[in-house]
């Protein structure tokens, strides 16, 4: 195929580009990759191969910082780090309050989005400093350039932190960062160089390709600061298409919305014909938000976790299956963590699951149902196993609880999640009906015969029992079963 003359312009731009941004010294006092004044030495030797690539040089990367008060919100100061003068600026800076860093990630600025959403959202909660890094001429294409361009823009942080410390007096414990994708790997290797005196950092489902299950030196681990939280919301199987973020631990705390992938209210078609066709009918901008929107969900739910007043509780598990169902809705004598802002309150470690909602405010209250069928159920029944919980305030969503095959003395559970709190639990309504085969044929499920139903709201630990009598304790296929009059004990059809 011949190359086009549009195309072979673009490829002369880019290596002019490329040759601009990298100026590759081979030995320099023993350093085997790039030297750059005042940065220091970036090899590309082991563990630093990640990306097979070597960092550009500052110009090229030119990254910057801009400082946002409740004195200037929308005027931002220019912090820099290169005036000859050795005065960095930012007088709008109060070293007695905290200082919140944003760090933007692949194809970003300071401009997108969420990092202006979230400077007001934090200056509007609370009285800090917000701090935002433009990295973005060095977050462009091809990826593993940006990935390796990580280095050089963490360096820059971490001569920011430095300078703040020398100049304003400023304690790197005082610092919260926050990075999303790419930029949370700058804030790691920020805080590689502070060598772990960072107050926090906070990272926005952490970039996969090329950093998971790397060594430590390239990505955001613990050890890059005193407290280190993450969030993680696209971690399936990486494609062209999805799974952008890291499913690995990488903080003191990791937490899992959803699993940690396929967001709610995004799509779960990531294929390419998925791709064209919303590109086709709804423009190249929307295509692209949809595809990574389980990736650029991990933001949103930190700025609702600034702007909510409705909880992100999580709870510790070994996986998504055993949440779902129900098996581990406990924080032993401690309080269960919140995701998000208020994460470093709780100084729980481990792997933290929950649920989200579809749409803003995402947050939601935990609600766990246990169904148990009767040990004389006739026979198997099979079907699409819906619950919904009614309270004095409101009500649940029908949702799935099972599906396939039921048998007699089965117990059915799963975790259901209220945008609002229903209240106190007055009824719970049961359907079992039809389920489709793999070739789309329709089968009638059997009835169901249910011995009790327990409904916990789990954030507050209240359980009631719904013991069915024996007029209503059959479900008919197709026909809602609804149970109240639950007690706080367990009654008769829960004892062995």
């Amino acid at each position: 195929m011949e190359t086009s003359i549009f195309t072979y312009l673009v490829i002369c731009a880019l290596s002019a580009a490329f040759s601009r941004g990298q100026h590759v010294v081979h030995s320099h006092n023993g350093c085997h990759g790039v030297y750059y004044d005042t940065l220091g030495c970036f090899p590309r030797t082991s563990p630093y191969n990640n990306t097979a690539q070597l960092p550009q040089t500052p110009h090229f990367v030119d990254t910057t910082f801009h400082l946002y008060t409740r004195s200037n919100p929308h005027h931002p100061q220019t912090l820099s780090t290169r005036d000859g003068s050795g005065d960095m600026g930012g007088s709008h800076l109060d070293t007695t309050l905290p200082i919140k860093v944003l760090v933007h990630g692949f194809l970003q600025n300071d401009h997108s989005p969420w990092i202006v959403e979230l400077t007001h959202a934090l200056l509007d909660h609370d009285n800090v400093n917000v701090i935002t890094v433009d990295w973005g001429s060095g977050a462009g294409f091809p990826y593993t350039q940006a990935a390796a361009n990580t280095r050089v823009a963490g360096a820059e942080l971490a001569r920011l932190i430095s300078l703040l410390g020398e100049q304003k007096g400023v304690s790197a414990r005082n610092i919260h960062m926050v990075g999303h994708s790419l930029g949370a790997h700058v804030a790691g290797n920020a805080g590689r160089i502070l060598r772990g005196s960072l107050g926090r950092i906070s990272g926005l489902d952490p970039a996969d390709p090329n950093f998971s299950h790397q060594p430590t030196e390239v990505r955001l681990d613990p050890t890059d600061a005193r407290w280190v939280d993450v969030i993680h919301t696209d971690g399936s199987p990486y494609t062209t298409y999805s799974g952008y973020g890291s499913l690995q631990a990488m903080g003191h705390i990791d937490f899992y919305p959803n699993g940690g992938k396929d967001q709610p209210g995004c799509h779960s078609d990531t294929s390419v014909y998925s791709f064209v066709k919303d590109a086709y009918r709804q423009g190249m901008t929307n295509a692209e938000d949809n595809m990574a929107c389980s990736h650029d969900r991990s933001t949103l739910l930190f700025i609702q976790s600034v702007t909510s007043p409705c909880p992100f509780t999580a709870y510790p598990c070994a996986s998504d299956d055993d949440f779902r169902a129900g098996r581990c809705m406990r924080c032993g004598n401690r309080p269960c963590p919140s995701m998000g802002y208020g994460a470093d309150l709780y100084k729980r470690s481990g792997a933290f699951y929950l649920h989200t909602q579809s749409q803003a405010p995402f947050c939601g209250y935990h609600y766990l149902v246990k169904v148990t069928l009767a040990t004389d159920m006739p026979e198997t029944a099979s079907g699409l196993f819906h619950v919904q919980v009614t309270g004095d305030h409101g009500h649940t969503s029908p949702m799935l609880l099972h599906t396939g095959a039921l048998t007699p003395g089965q117990v059915v559970s799963a975790v259901m999640l209220a945008p609002e709190e229903i209240g106190h639990v007055t009824s719970v309504t049961l359907t079992l009906t039809e389920n489709a085969s793999y070739f789309g044929w329709m089968f009638n499920p059997s009835n169901v015969k249910v011995k009790g139903v327990m409904v916990e709201q789990i954030d507050r630990r209240h359980m009631l029992y719904f013991c069915p009598t024996q007029l209503e304790d059959t479900m008919q296929a197709g026909q809602p079963l609804e149970l109240s009059g639950g007690t706080r004990n367990p009654g008769p059809c829960f004892r062995p």
